[in-house]
């Protein structure tokens, strides 16, 4: 049974990562998403401050076991998951560290380290943390409509605190 599963996330990973045709491809660092951060920045701006008894999935309370399924579920069924706010607790990853184009994600592995899930997140930070370091991302969960007509979307944590656990 653990081989179906390595294989549905694997063809799920492959799925995610390519695409049939030049105009599908999603560059994630295509003006498009620096207007999309420009427009988190603006309603970041406007934020009142975070209530942590209004968290609607506190994913810190969880086995990892738990986590990371449940990371999973915001990747298959993101519209249960959008302007919810949750909290979960992970590895701090940066893709393009040091240049403009650097896109936050918090890791999530399995209980058995083998398996990792992720999601981005958009954050202002005053002081990074360093890649790899354990963080708690609080936020609310988005889902950015890329292609109308092809159902492309891009699913994100517009996150409103970051807190260091190392």
């Amino acid at each position: 049974i653990m081989k179906k599963y390595l294989f549905a996330l694997s063809v799920f990973f492959i799925f995610i990562f390519s695409s049939c045709s030049k105009k599908d491809v999603i560059n994630p660092y295509s003006a498009e998403r620096k207007q999309l951060e420009k427009q988190i920045d603006q309603s970041n701006s406007n934020d009142n401050q975070i209530n942590n008894t209004n968290i609607d999935f506190d994913l810190t309370k969880m086995s990892a076991t738990m986590i990371y399924a449940e990371v999973f579920n915001m990747l298959i069924e993101p519209e249960k998951y959008e302007n919810k706010r949750l909290k979960m607790k992970g590895l701090f990853t940066i893709y393009n560290e040091g240049t403009n184009d650097e896109v936050y994600s918090v890791i999530v592995p399995d209980a058995t380290a083998c398996c990792q899930q992720g999601i981005e997140f958009f954050y202002n930070f005053e002081n990074r943390p360093a890649s790899g370091s354990e963080i708690i991302v609080t936020g609310i969960f988005k889902i950015h409509q890329l292609s109308e007509e092809n159902g492309i979307t891009y699913n994100y944590i517009n996150a409103e605190s970051i807190n260091l656990l190392n």
